[in-house]
């Protein structure tokens, strides 16, 4: 078929590619498989010797050398060659070898700068050092020809400026001493090493870090748990190490519902707790499995300290915490001991009058409540100065003791007994008992029995007055006193004589 007529601008096909457009193709695709080498090793979990190596192989191939090291610095400033591309020789050599921190410094300053580069010419320094090899290569008969004892370097410096390491290069293929296209392609590739190689120290050093974390995460002996902060129940735990599941074990429970305990996570207030604490934590005190009351006693169950932390935002995908719980049993039983001796009768083991107002303001405020209502014995010896003028201290000692014990039988479950000094007891039992006298017949009835002393048996009477604790008290001073009359009453009627004393004194009073 003939073609049609055409009057218009004749289109020509494209010619083919110039060869030196394919070189450049093959040159760039060398170098871009150095670049993706370059920063493929900074993953965290690679290896970095072996990227390093990686690195190397990919950096010889794009600019056109058969042999190359790469170093790098460590702390203390010394230097290890970590990679090594050439013949098995120069491998074997070369690799693993350290440098002393320092001795490069006069090859680096004698050496002639190109760009970025230091060239150091044949003759210029002795090749006899430990950390360098020489090929075995003839020398050249041109002037531009590469001779074995020349070295190109590449310093590696951080942003900081600090020197990290240094890549050279050897036997180029050419034979030649690298033109300004080698150089600068090589200059190139040395600055996206540098680059790969300062996030490799900073992923080797982040991975130190996470093993040191973990190290630290599972041999602590406080209980640790990672948690995300959702305010939704239920708690969502990342991980918890094995202190804490010894002290959850300890009470029979679980991580997960210990944590959630302690958080208080029954709503987003938690989290808020925790986001808004001074300083990015939120520390408490609680009792596991109890009443968290500070006066609760610590042997009943075990005493944490909580601390919370919430991470930083940009460290995680979600929010989390770090909650560590730190058992604190043997110190709040310290503490405990402490404030029972600062507020106990060091002759009886009761606790005293203070004591007694924090109860008796307790059980007001659950009377306020709706609670039920209390009953307060206030309790009195009689005749007790007798048994100290007839037979001495110690044997009243022994009878504020025994009184002091049945006491505490009588109404063990039921309340708690008090010494208000002297020979003065107060008894508060609640709920209050339906039958009130009987309480009141029994607890004399203990406490006057005979008491055994010395061969000698010795007894006391008691007085007793009581009052109902309910609303009609907004203090716990106005129910003591209200007992206090009440007992008061019961001794002058019980003892007419002890009322007759109490007269003639008020009238010698008055």
């Amino acid at each position: 078929m003939q073609d049609a007529a055409w009057d218009g601008p004749v289109r020509e096909r494209p010619a083919a590619v110039p060869d030196d457009r394919e070189a450049l193709l093959g040159t760039l695709a060398p170098v871009l498989d150095a670049v993706a080498r370059v920063h493929g090793w900074s993953d965290p979990d690679g290896d970095l010797d072996a990227s390093l190596q990686a690195v190397l192989e990919g950096i010889l191939q794009a600019t056109g050398f058969a042999a190359g090291a790469m170093s790098h610095v460590h702390v203390d400033g010394s230097m290890q060659i970590v990679a090594v591309v050439g013949p098995d020789e120069a491998r074997a050599s070369l690799l693993g070898v350290q440098i002393p921190p320092g001795a490069l410094e006069h090859e680096l300053a004698v050496a002639e700068r190109w760009g970025r580069l230091r060239f150091i010419p044949a003759g210029t320094l002795s090749s006899d050092a430990p950390y360098v090899w020489v090929p075995d290569v003839p020398e050249p008969t041109e002037p531009d020809g590469w001779h074995p004892d020349d070295s190109l370097l590449a310093p590696l410096h951080a942003g900081s400026g600090r020197l990290i390491g240094i890549l050279s290069v050897d036997l180029p293929l050419s034979g030649r001493r690298p033109d300004a296209y080698q150089r600068r392609l090589l200059e190139l590739l040395a600055g996206q090493a540098e680059t790969a190689l300062q996030n490799a120290r900073r992923a080797q050093r982040l991975r130190a870090s996470e093993e040191s974390f973990r190290l630290a995460f599972e041999s602590t002996a406080v209980g640790m748990g990672l948690v995300v902060l959702d305010p939704q129940p239920p708690l969502r735990l990342v991980s918890a190490n094995r202190a804490l599941d010894r002290i959850a074990g300890a009470i029979g429970r679980d991580a997960v519902s210990v944590l959630a305990d302690l958080l208080g996570t029954a709503g987003p207030d938690w989290v808020r707790a925790i986001r808004s604490a001074p300083g990015g934590e939120h520390r408490a005190e609680v009792q596991l499995g109890g009443s968290g009351h500070a006066g609760a006693d610590p042997a009943d169950r075990p005493w944490v300290q909580v601390t919370a932390t919430a991470l930083p935002l940009h460290t995680t995908e979600e929010g989390r915490a770090i909650v560590m719980v730190e058992d604190i049993t043997e110190r709040r039983r310290a503490q405990w001991d402490l404030e029972q001796r600062a507020t106990r009768d060091a002759l009886t083991g009761l606790p005293d009058r203070s004591v007694l107002q924090e109860h008796l303001a307790a059980t007001l405020a659950e009377v306020r409540a709706g609670g039920p209502p209390g009953l307060l014995l206030f309790c009195d010896l009689d005749d007790f100065k007798s048994v100290n003028d007839l037979f001495g201290h110690l044997a009243g000692d022994a009878v504020l003791r025994a009184v002091a014990q049945r006491l505490r039988e009588q109404v063990a479950g039921e309340g708690g007994v008090f010494r208000l000094g002297g020979d003065e007891f107060a008894v508060l039992v609640h709920p209050a008992p339906t039958e009130p006298a009987a309480v009141v017949e029994r607890v004399r009835g203990a406490a006057t029995a005979p008491v055994e002393h010395g061969g000698r048996r010795v007894r006391v009477g008691l007085s007793v007055g009581s009052c109902v604790v309910d609303g009609r008290f907004a203090h716990a001073e106005d129910l003591l006193a209200l007992a206090d009359a009440a007992m008061y009453r019961d001794k002058r009627d019980r003892h007419p004589r002890a009322r007759a004393g109490r007269a003639a004194a008020g009238r010698h009073r008055a």
